[in-house]
Order: structure tokens, then C-alpha cells, then sequence
């Protein structure tokens, strides 16, 4: 995500609105929505900042919950079209080929989260866009 377009688009939006904007938007990764939102916190008021604050608690709780990986289960990379790009069973590897095709495709993909219940059936847990 370029955040100099992002700020270009959002200035002259409330802190309230900007922070309701960067929170639902899809197209932002996790990371990047955790760190745009503490800029945004620093700025805003009492009541703003609360709820930010009790927003990225939440984010960072529920990102650490999907990213450990325990047995069982297996983190596929998707692009838009949900086709399969690759299989990990490690969240950082995910990750990290997640970053180096946004790097050098500049396109969003999204890593899900799979138990595998035997070989031939998974349940899904939980998408993440990056």
C-alpha cells in the first residue's frame, strides 16, 4: 500500500473517519493497517484514541491467534482470483512469499488458514489479506 496516496486521500476526512477507513479496508495488510492506525492515534482525541487502542489490541491478538501454527494445519497463498499459489506449513514462510511476490508483482494475495483433518479434507479457520 503507497500511504503517501493513502494520506492523499484521507486528509481531509475527520480522524474518525480516516481510522473507520483503514479499518475495513481490505486492501491493506494487517501491518500496514497496525502501523497506519498508531500514526492516526497519535492525533486523534481522548475518545479516538481509546478506541483505536482497544481496536489494535484486538488485531494484534487475533493476528497473533492466526499466525501460530500448530500441527494440523496448513497456511495457503491465494491471489485475487483464489487461485492457489502456494502451500506452507509455517505462517512466516507464508508470509514472507507473500511479501516477496507483492515486492516483485506488486499484486494482493491473501494467506488462509487450514486444519487438515486427514489428507483429503481441510477445514478452513480464517483469511488474511496482504
Amino acid at each position: 500500500m503507497n500511504n503517501i496516496a493513502y494520506e492523499e486521500i484521507l486528509k481531509d476526512l475527520t480522524p474518525f473517519q480516516q481510522a473507520t477507513i483503514l479499518y475495513n479496508d481490505e486492501h491493506i495488510s494487517e501491518e500496514d493497517k497496525i502501523c497506519m492506525l498508531h500514526q492516526l492515534q497519535r492525533k486523534a482525541d481522548e475518545s479516538l484514541k481509546k478506541q483505536i487502542e482497544e481496536r489494535l489490541k484486538f488485531m494484534l491478538l487475533k493476528l497473533e491467534n492466526f499466525e501460530n501454527s500448530k500441527d494440523g494445519f496448513v497456511f495457503v497463498v491465494n491471489d485475487n482470483r483464489h487461485e492457489i499459489l502456494s502451500m506452507f506449513l509455517k505462517y512466516t514462510d507464508a508470509n514472507n512469499f507473500v511479501d516477496q511476490y507483492r515486492y516483485e508483482r506488486g499484486k494482493i494475495l491473501s494467506i488462509a488458514k487450514y486444519c487438515m483433518k486427514d489428507t483429503y479434507s481441510y477445514v478452513l479457520v480464517t483469511i488474511y489479506n496482504y
